[in-house]
């Protein structure tokens, strides 16, 4: 892993749908915070990018990367535009994206995520080509979250999510087969039950199902996502002392 080029990307772009209020909280400063506890907390070479539609904002205590538009006015169901959608994140898997970002291996992370520990140990647990965060959805098949994954570029096992993805047949498709979400629903269609995971045992929590009650962390705890009605920065996380320490 070590001699591989890591490459850390997560993703800020402008909020086109009045229903998303959880992203229109998403901003510059959010993005910064997560850059400097992955300084704090990872010891081997990595880049860190944001990718956004609004790459040349000085705000940024990082590198940027312009985002496409493909698929950015697609809504995760047919008969409404109240859905969160996240299909642009599905061109992250395209080899030539890959390329362009001088990556070999990237891990995506959402930006209500905060690193609570060492990540080290945790990314060497990595196993090519792909490494999910898993949630259960009431009596749904089990769904890779979008929150957090890392993948192989250009391995054929993953560039198939982008490039068998049409946007006419490939949301319903995932929705017949019953999951749920925009991106997060084809990588699952398409990568089915057959990857491993990140998972309490190297570190990675949820804070809904794992955390949201402790006044400490487990030992070893690396990072907690906050997907869902959740954030970080919201009065009812911000009073855990685990999670102020964690976005300083």
């Amino acid at each position: 892993m070590d001699e591989t080029r890591l490459v850390i990307v997560t993703w800020l772009w402008k909020n086109k749908n009045p229903h998303r209020a959880k992203v229109a909280d998403f901003g510059v400063d959010h993005v910064n915070t997560l850059a400097r506890a992955l300084d704090r907390n990872l010891e081997r070479p990595y880049r860190f990018v944001c990718i956004t539609d609004t790459p040349d904002d000085k705000r940024f205590e990082c590198e940027t990367f312009p985002l496409w538009d493909d698929f950015t006015d697609l809504t995760s169901h047919p008969h409404s535009d109240s859905y969160v959608s996240c299909y642009p994140r599905l061109k992250i898997f395209d080899k030539e994206v890959g390329e362009q970002l001088d990556a070999d291996i990237i891990l995506s992370l959402d930006l209500d995520t905060i690193v609570t520990g060492p990540l080290d140990k945790t990314l060497d647990t990595f196993v090519p080509p792909f490494v999910g965060l898993r949630c259960k959805l009431n009596s749904r098949p089990l769904t890779y979250n979008g929150s957090m994954f890392m993948f192989e570029v250009g391995h054929p096992d993953v560039t198939r999510i982008w490039d068998e993805f049409d946007l006419r047949t490939s949301p319903e498709l995932a929705r017949m087969f019953g999951y749920r979400g925009s991106d997060q629903a084809w990588i699952s269609y398409t990568l089915g039950d057959n990857y491993p995971t990140f998972d309490p045992s190297n570190g990675i929590y949820s804070y809904r199902k794992h955390v949201r009650q402790m006044a400490t962390l487990p030992p070893g705890a690396a990072m907690v996502h906050f997907f869902g009605r959740h954030n970080p920065w919201h009065n009812e996380a911000q009073g855990h002392t685990w999670v102020r320490e964690a976005m300083k």
